[in-house]
């Protein structure tokens, strides 16, 4: 830890890292690093988790709402929000199977404007499906595709409202998605919400550790 100067920069910045753990399967540590200016920084947004619906996805505006999928199939199904998104949305899945035959690799994004105002993000973050002694969420696939989502969404000027994506069927740490979200959405100060069933007490990530270390 220490001040440091930087080029172009009118101010010492206060510089902080620490040594993290790696990615699941993942050989070499992980370096976070921490930047701050003396001066008052203006606010920046934070992620909003809220308990419903994420296919009522509320707030007034463009809606973005993304979900994750396997890159073995290019049919929904499970108990995951993508049968949801079929189930309400048939075009989304009617797309994206159409268009998977030709962008099936992992970090692809397939947008589809389903409603006045809202648009599905499918996220090909997943390796295959069903049981596995390994997580299937690919995260270094979900951290491009949640670029893409976050170009999309500046683009359009619209919100961003997911469920914990790749924490259920496909088996990842919240804690990690979290960090992709924050380094990827929440940078380019959009405004994202994260919606949980209302049966679901874990609203961040702090919560979320005692439940899925990583270790």
């Amino acid at each position: 830890k220490g001040d440091i100067a930087f080029p172009d920069v009118g101010e010492k910045l206060r510089v902080e890292c620490i040594g993290i753990p790696p990615y699941p399967g993942a050989l070499f540590p992980r370096v976070a690093g921490f930047m701050s200016s003396r001066k008052r920084a203006t606010s920046a947004p934070e992620i909003q988790f809220l308990q419903g619906d994420v296919l009522r996805p509320r707030g007034s505006g463009r809606k973005l709402i993304t979900h994750v999928v396997s890159d073995a199939t290019p049919n929904w199904g499970g108990r995951g929000v993508s049968i949801a998104v079929k189930r309400k949305w048939a075009k989304a899945q009617e797309e994206f199977r159409n268009w998977f035959s030709q962008r099936r690799r992992l970090g692809e994004v397939h947008f589809c404007e389903v409603d006045d105002g809202v648009e599905i993000a499918t996220m090909v973050s997943q390796r295959g499906y069903g049981p596995s002694e390994s997580p299937r969420i690919r995260y270094a696939a979900l951290e491009t595709a949640l670029q893409s989502v976050s170009a999309r969404a500046q683009k359009t000027s619209a919100s961003v409202h997911m469920p914990r994506i790749g924490c259920g069927q496909a088996g990842g740490s919240w804690i990690i998605v979290e960090e992709l979200i924050h380094s990827s959405l929440i940078a380019a100060n959009l405004c994202v919400t994260v919606y949980d069933l209302p049966d679901t007490s874990v609203s961040s990530s702090a919560a979320q550790l005692s439940l899925n270390p990583v270790s």
